[in-house]
C-alpha cells in the first residue's frame, strides 16, 4: 500500500473552514462530496487519533490504486466503496479526504473527486502552511531580536568621559517670546497728559486729626443754582371734543302693487299621460317610504310639541341645575380585563337588546407606545350586558390593541365582527356558537328560577374568549394604525379590481368590508379568501398560485390578503393623505338624491382636517369614457381616486357620520365647531360658532332630521 500522508496546523483547517463559508454557507465546495468515515477505521487509514476528533489529520492523500484495493478488497464495509465509481473515473493518481470536524457538509470527511477540487483544496491547506511557517519565523526572528537586545544591555561597557558645557538651545523661545508679546499692552495713540494745579497758599497750613467712625455720611445740601432755571412762558389755549356732521339719508325698496289672477283646472282623463311620465313615476318610487313614514309618525307623535321642552332653561339658578344632568344608571368595569384602560371604540349589538361591546387599551403615552410597539400584547373586546355588572358575557381575543370594531349589520350575519388594530392588522371573528351558549344558559337558569321559587342565581364558568376566525397577513395589511372602519353593504359587493359586481352574483349578504388608516390606503377585506385562492368564485378574482409543501398533510392553510388596495393622494400627487374617519352609504340610482350610482363613492377626513371625497371607481388620467371599466388594465396610470379636497377643521376630526334621512347631508365634528357638507358642495353649508370647550363627539338624532347631538370635553352634551 502506497500513501502519502501530510499533516497541517490548526490555522489550516480555519482557512478551509472560512472560504467554505464564504462561498455560500453549507453548499458544499464543486467536485467534492461528503464522506462518512467510521472512528474505528481511523488507524487503519493512517488518520491517527486519540479517542477523540482532535488528533484526527486534517487532510490526507491516497493513491488511486490503494482505493480501489480497499474498495475490492472490502466491499460495501469501506467507507470508499460508495464513491468507487467516481474514483474510477478520477483521472489524477491521489485521491485528497478533508476532515470536516463541524460537519458542515453533511459527514465528517468530504473527499475531492476532480484534479481541480483537489488542487483548490491544497492549494489552501498549503497556503495557510505557508502563512503560518511565515508567520512562526517572523515570531521567531523577533525573539532572536529581542534576546539579543536584551543581552547587549546587559554586557554594556560604560566609559567614563569628561562633561563638557554647551550654550542653552531651546527649541520654544520664538513661541515664549510671541506669547509676551501677546501679554504686553501697547498703546495705539499718544497718551493725553494732566496736570493737578493747587494754590501755593495752601501749602503749609497745620493739620487736625480726629477719631471718627468707619461710616462717614456727608450732607450736600440743596442749593439754587442760577444758570440752571427753566423758564416756561405762559400761554392760553382753548380746546372743544365735537363729533363730525353729516347728511346722509335712505329710502326702502318699494314695490309697486299688481293685480293677478291665477285659474286652475281639476287634472281628469285627458292628463292621464302625463301621470305616466317615466321621471315622474320615478320619483313618486322613491319619496314614497319617506312619505309613509312621515304620515305614521303624525299618527303618532304629537308633533306639535316642542322638542326641547325638557331640556331645561340655560339662565337658571346654580342649585336648580340637578334636574338637568345625566344620571349615571349602571357602571360596566372588569377588574382584570378593563380597569386603569380607556374604552377607545364601542358599538351596540345590532339584533340583542341590551348588548353593548367596549374595546379597551392601555393609557400609555407616546414614548411607551414606541418603546412597546412590535410587541403583541393580548386584548379583548368585552360583550356587556345589563342584567350583568361585574362579568362580560362574551369576550373576543385578539394578539393587539383594537381601535375600531364593528358589528356586521347584514341579517343572519350579526354574529361576524370585524376589528382593526394597531399595528395595522384585521381580525374576524363569530360569535354565533357562544351567542347559542349564552341563549342556553339563561333559558336554563329561567327554569332553575321557576322551580327554586325566584332564586336561580346560581353563577356559572364564564364562556371562554372566542379565538379569531381569521386573522390578515401583516406584510400586506395596513402599514399604521386601522383609523376607522366600515361593513359594505350586500349590493355594494366588488372584485379584484374594484368593480362592483353584477347583480346576478349578489346573494342579500355582506361578506365584506372597508378599512382605512393613517398610512392613506383603504383596503377591501372578503371574507372568503379560502374560496377565492382555491378558484370557486372567478367572477370575484382568479385563483393565485400559493408554493406549498409537499410534505404537508391536512387541508391548505389560505393567507388573508385585501381583495382591493385604494391608496389616496393629494391632489398636487406629493405626499399621503393620513386618514383617521369614514363614511359610506350615499346611496343607488333609487335612493340617491341625485339619483346617480354613488356605491363606489366615500367620504373621509384627514388628520391635517381636511375632508375627502373619493371614488375607487374613478378611471385613470390617461383612459377614455368609451373603454368601460377595463380601462384600468389597458397600461395607463394610476386612477386618481380623490376627486376633491377641502379644509374642514384646524386639526382631526372627531365624528363624521351622514344623516339619516338626507343622506347627501354630511355631518363633520371638530375640535371646537362641526359643519355641515353636502354632497357635490365643496363648502360647508353650515359652520357653527366657536364652542367653550373641547368637542369629542357628535351624532344625528335617529328620529328628527334637525336635530344634532355634540358631546364635550367637561361632561355636557349640546342638543
Amino acid at each position: 500500500m502506497a500513501e502519502e500522508e501530510k499533516a497541517a496546523e490548526v490555522p489550516a483547517a480555519d482557512a478551509a473552514a472560512a472560504e467554505a463559508d464564504a462561498g455560500g454557507g453549507n453548499a458544499i465546495p464543486p467536485g467534492c462530496k461528503p464522506m462518512f468515515i467510521q472512528m474505528a477505521k481511523y488507524e487503519e487509514y493512517g488518520l491517527g487519533t486519540n479517542g477523540t476528533n482532535d488528533g484526527v489529520c486534517p487532510w490526507k492523500t491516497y493513491t488511486k490504486e490503494w482505493v480501489l484495493e480497499e474498495c475490492n478488497k472490502m466491499g460495501f464495509m469501506s467507507d470508499f466503496h460508495p464513491f468507487m465509481k467516481d474514483v474510477q473515473a478520477y483521472p489524477g493518481e491521489d485521491v485528497l479526504i478533508i476532515n470536516d470536524p463541524e460537519q458542515k457538509y453533511g459527514d465528517n470527511f468530504y473527499i475531492c473527486l476532480t484534479v481541480e477540487a483537489k488542487e483548490r483544496e491544497m492549494g489552501v491547506f498549503l497556503a495557510a502552511e505557508k502563512a503560518a511557517a511565515d508567520a512562526k519565523a517572523k515570531a521567531e526572528a523577533e525573539e532572536a531580536a529581542r534576546l539579543a537586545a536584551e543581552e547587549a544591555r546587559r554586557n554594556a561597557v560604560y566609559e567614563d568621559k569628561p562633561v563638557l558645557s554647551r550654550p542653552y538651545v531651546s527649541e520654544t523661545a520664538e513661541a515664549t517670546l510671541d506669547e509676551v508679546r501677546e501679554l504686553k499692552t501697547t498703546p495705539e495713540r499718544p497718551l493725553l497728559g494732566c496736570t493737578v494745579v493747587r494754590p501755593r497758599s495752601s501749602f503749609g497750613h497745620p493739620y487736625r486729626f480726629d477719631n471718627r467712625d468707619a461710616e462717614i455720611t456727608f450732607k450736600v445740601p440743596s442749593q439754587m443754582n442760577p444758570d440752571f432755571q427753566t423758564k416756561q412762558m405762559e400761554r392760553d389755549v382753548g380746546l372743544q371734543g365735537a363729533l363730525p356732521q353729516a347728511n346722509s339719508s335712505s329710502q326702502t325698496t318699494w314695490y309697486r302693487p299688481v293685480n293677478k289672477g291665477v285659474q286652475y283646472t281639476a287634472v281628469g282623463a285627458q292628463d292621464a299621460a302625463a301621470a305616466e311620465n317615466p321621471a315622474l313615476v320615478a320619483f313618486l318610487k322613491r319619496v314614497r317610504p319617506q312619505l309613509e313614514d312621515a304620515l305614521q309618525q303624525n299618527e303618532t307623535v304629537d308633533i306639535f310639541k316642542d322638542a326641547f321642552a325638557g331640556v331645561g332653561d340655560e339662565d337658571a339658578a346654580v342649585g336648580q341645575k340637578g334636574d338637568n344632568e345625566l344620571k349615571e344608571m349602571r357602571n360596566y368595569n372588569d377588574i382584570k380585563y378593563s380597569k386603569n384602560m380607556s374604552i377607545s371604540a364601542i358599538d351596540w349589538h345590532p339584533t340583542r337588546k341590551g348588548m353593548i361591546a367596549v374595546s379597551p387599551t392601555r393609557n400609555l403615552s407616546f414614548d411607551e407606545r414606541v418603546e412597546q410597539s412590535g410587541q403583541a400584547h393580548t386584548a379583548h373586546i368585552l360583550l356587556w350586558d345589563f342584567i350583568d355588572l361585574i362579568h362580560p358575557q362574551i369576550m373576543l381575543q385578539s394578539p393587539h390593541e383594537m381601535f375600531c370594531f364593528r358589528f356586521n349589520p347584514c341579517p343572519g350575519q350579526q354574529n361576524l365582527v370585524a376589528a382593526g388594530c394597531l399595528n395595522g392588522q384585521v381580525i374576524i371573528w363569530d360569535i354565533a356558537e357562544a351567542m347559542a351558549t349564552l341563549n342556553e344558559r339563561e333559558s336554563r337558569g329561567g327554569r332553575r328560577a321557576k322551580e327554586d321559587g325566584g332564586d336561580g342565581g346560581q353563577d356559572e364558568e364564564q364562556i371562554p374568549p372566542v379565538e379569531a376566525l381569521a386573522v390578515s397577513q401583516i406584510d400586506f395589511s395596513h402599514r399604521g394604525m386601522v383609523a376607522d372602519m366600515a361593513w359594505l353593504p350586500p349590493n355594494t359587493q366588488v372584485n379584484i379590481k374594484g368593480q362592483l359586481l353584477a347583480e346576478e352574483h349578489l346573494d342579500g349578504k355582506s361578506h365584506q368590508f372597508l378599512t382605512l388608516s393613517g398610512d392613506g390606503s383603504c383596503l377591501v377585506w372578503d371574507l372568503r379568501y379560502a374560496d377565492i385562492a382555491e378558484g370557486h368564485l372567478p367572477h370575484i378574482a382568479k385563483p393565485r398560485h400559493v408554493q406549498t409543501d409537499k410534505n404537508q398533510k391536512g387541508p391548505v392553510e389560505h393567507k388573508w390578503l385585501p381583495l382591493f388596495r385604494m391608496q389616496l393622494k393629494r391632489l398636487e400627487g406629493v405626499g399621503e393623505l393620513s386618514l383617521c374617519k369614514l363614511c359610506l352609504g350615499l346611496g343607488d340610482e333609487t335612493s340617491s338624491a341625485d339619483g346617480l350610482d354613488r356605491r363606489s363613492q366615500l367620504f373621509a377626513s384627514t388628520e391635517e382636517g381636511e375632508i375627502v371625497f373619493a371614488d375607487w371607481r374613478a378611471r385613470p388620467a390617461g383612459a377614455k369614457d368609451d373603454k368601460g371599466a377595463e380601462a384600468e388594465d389597458d397600461g395607463h396610470e394610476a386612477p386618481e381616486y380623490v376627486q376633491w379636497m377641502a379644509p374642514d377643521h384646524g386639526r382631526p376630526c372627531v365624528a363624521l357620520q351622514p344623516s339619516p334621512f338626507f343622506p347627501e347631508i354630511l355631518l363633520s365634528v371638530g375640535d371646537w365647531n362641526f359643519q355641515l357638507w353636502k354632497l357635490d358642495h365643496k363648502v360647508p353649508i353650515f359652520s357653527s360658532p366657536a364652542a367653550s370647550t373641547y368637542l369629542t363627539a357628535g351624532k344625528w338624532s335617529p328620529t328628527r332630521p334637525g336635530m344634532l347631538f355634540i358631546a364635550r370635553t367637561d361632561g355636557g352634551v349640546d342638543v
